[in-house]
């Protein structure tokens, strides 16, 4: 049985310089670790145990989250659990899973320590020990099936005042390792899971990502979804986006498409895509990466901050995705 994670992924503030502008990231992080799920699924269904243990047996796959801290590990969260809740059957039939480390620990008078570490596992054996779990596991809440704290406090693995817990406390990713945990009640673990401490307030559908193209991921919501795909399917053109930003607001017409496939080039494109509603300008042929990236959606929309900004459709029938919203929850108050 095996007792380490065959993929790693170690998301820190402390890899690489500041770059809280998503369209300067060295490195395109999604579709990064997507490339690493496509081969291991490769070997998995093919049954090569030869492959699965090299992939095992490199060094942990380190990426850069500094200035987006909790936006970038939360969407990589995300994606590798609705992989392994794909694949949980043959990950169980070989006895693998992946293991996520995320590191974030700022220092303030919250803590006497720093935050403290969590250990947890999904549902489908996913691995992840990370601070702030209610942030940081927003999106897979309800897939945690067991959560531990990991003492900051008479741990073997750092003194008690260390400042640097990440080199060590990534150790808890095994499975059976033997270092301490602490227990928590039901109750606890829901408090846990579901205090935040970053992006509160936002009106709007919260800007979830944004990747190294500017195109950005909106949080999904049923009765916009229904909406968008209503106009792809009749034809119409042109929904009014919004994207908030504190005080400032910009807005672009957008267009309601099937998908990026289907959408006029040049146009910024608004459609549901799996789990977010997704705002993407597309490409002319000709264009270069500069000029795409100069004028992505992010960009043409006034660069909004990632957990921070929230975007608001009106259509062309004068209803807007916020009143969208109030008429559903209302509906499920009363039903």
């Amino acid at each position: 049985m095996r007792t380490t994670p065959t993929l790693r992924y170690f998301v820190s503030e402390t890899y690489g310089k500041n770059t809280p502008d998503p369209t300067e990231a060295v490195v395109d992080a999604d579709v990064h670790l997507e490339t690493d799920l496509s081969v291991m699924e490769d070997a998995l269904t093919h049954g090569d145990e030869e492959e699965i243990r090299l992939l095992g047996g490199g060094f942990p796959t380190k990426i850069n989250s500094r200035g987006r801290e909790v936006a970038l590990p939360r969407h990589l969260a995300g994606i590798m659990e609705n992989w392994h809740d794909a694949y949980a059957e043959v990950l169980r039939d070989h006895g693998v899973w992946n293991g996520l480390f995320i590191n974030f620990a700022p220092r303030d008078k919250r803590y006497r320590n720093g935050p403290p570490f969590y250990e947890v596992e999904t549902d489908s054996g996913l691995r992840i020990v990370t601070t702030f779990p209610g942030d940081m596991l927003a999106g897979i809440r309800e897939h945690v099936h067991r959560i531990m704290e990991i003492p900051n406090e008479r741990n073997p693995l750092f003194s008690d005042f260390d400042q640097f817990r990440s080199r060590n406390a990534h150790r808890y990713l095994r499975r059976n390792h033997g270092y301490p945990t602490k227990p928590l009640a039901d109750g606890e673990a829901d408090d846990v899971l579901s205090t935040t401490y970053f992006g509160n307030g936002v009106e709007g559908l919260r800007l979830k990502f944004v990747d190294i193209y500017g195109n950005m991921l909106f949080e999904d919501d049923a009765a916009v979804r229904r909406k968008l795909q209503q106009i792809a399917v009749s034809g119409e053109r042109g929904a009014t986006v919004s994207v908030s930003n504190g005080t400032a607001t910009q807005s672009k017409r957008g267009e309601v498409a099937h998908s990026l496939t289907e959408g006029t080039d040049g146009a910024i494109l608004v459609y549901p895509n799996g789990r977010n509603i997704d705002v993407v300008r597309k490409w002319r042929e000709g264009e270069s990466s500069t000029f795409t990236t100069e004028n992505s959606a992010y960009r043409l929309l006034g660069s909004p901050e990632e957990l921070h900004s929230g975007l608001h459709i009106r259509f062309q029938d004068g209803t807007s995705s916020e009143e969208l919203r109030t008429r559903a929850e209302n509906l499920l108050v009363t039903s």
